[in-house]
């Protein structure tokens, strides 16, 4: 017996549980994170969870549909590179799903009951706010050890080309494995840009606002498009002004859209480079 399953409630916690289920896979596997791409396979997953109110199936039938529901959540996630790529984000999608069964039924093993099965899907009779706590705690140990053990390595130099508030930009950006920037609540990439070597190529209006923040710690009134985002850099996290990108390119791809410029005070390196780019914006 299954007891009573509220079919909105169950696609809808299934939907948060899908969103930082692949924010945990994109941190696992490296994989650039796109909002529309995140969010229509968040929904896709919570959708995909209706197959425990199917009729008992064959164990293989079960766990295909729940293999081909999985690949279709990721596919949808990430764009496809090639099938190394798409193997390692299944399994970083299918290790997040099992760190969160895990929290919940850690949860039933402190004292709630009721846990239900079928077709290869469960269902933990849990209240939606206590599920959701232990999604979120499983996202932040992820996010906590991404922070403190991520991987530096795997460097390299490319030049770009950026359009932000209408303006090119050029230069030679630095890949790097270990630089991991975004938007913490939609995932959007960050490009950081060192201020002192890029704004030559930047506006007047747009350097002073940036020269206001930098001199008072704050944003002018005027500054519209402006945000304040913490990044992490190599002096620690700081909150810098992001604006979005009309586009963005490294030598030899199509432009991108869907990303945000950052900046920060410092200079970087010996001037080598004037962005650092997270690596897995390389398509090439």
């Amino acid at each position: 017996m299954y007891g009573v399953i509220y079919v909105d409630v169950l696609v809808l916690v299934n939907t948060i549980a899908g969103w930082f289920m692949l924010r945990c896979a994109a941190a696992f596997a490296r994989r650039t994170q796109r909002p529309a791409r995140m969010l229509t396979a968040a929904v896709t997953a919570g959708f995909s969870s209706l197959v425990i109110l199917l009729p008992p199936l064959p164990a293989v039938a079960a766990t295909a549909i729940k293999l081909a529901l999985a690949g279709a959540v990721v596919r949808i996630a990430f764009p496809f590179e090639n099938a190394r790529v798409f193997a390692k984000s299944c399994a970083a999608f299918f290790a997040a799903n099992m760190l969160c069964a895990a929290a919940a039924f850690a949860a039933v093993q402190a004292g709630v009951r009721g846990v239900s099965a079928n077709n290869g899907m469960v269902y933990i009779r849990v209240s939606p706010v206590l599920l959701i706590l232990c999604i979120l705690g499983v996202y932040a140990a992820v996010e906590g050890w991404d922070f403190l053990f991520g991987s530096g390595a795997a460097k390299s130099l490319r030049s770009f080309q950026a359009v932000v508030m209408g303006t090119t930009l050029s230069g030679t950006a630095l890949l790097d494995s270990g630089f991991r920037a975004n938007d913490p609540i939609f995932g959007t990439p960050l490009v950081l840009f060192s201020y002192p070597q890029i704004s030559p190529q930047l506006p007047e209006p747009f350097r002073e606002k940036l020269e206001f923040y930098f001199d008072r710690g704050e944003l002018p009134d005027t500054a519209r498009g402006f945000a304040l985002t913490g990044v992490r850099t190599a002096g620690g996290l700081c909150l810098l002004p992001t604006t979005p990108m009309q586009s963005f390119s490294l030598r030899g791809q199509k432009p991108g859209t869907s990303m945000r410029a950052a900046f920060s005070k410092e200079k970087f390196a010996d001037g080598q480079f004037c962005a650092i780019v997270p690596a897995q914006l390389d398509q090439s």
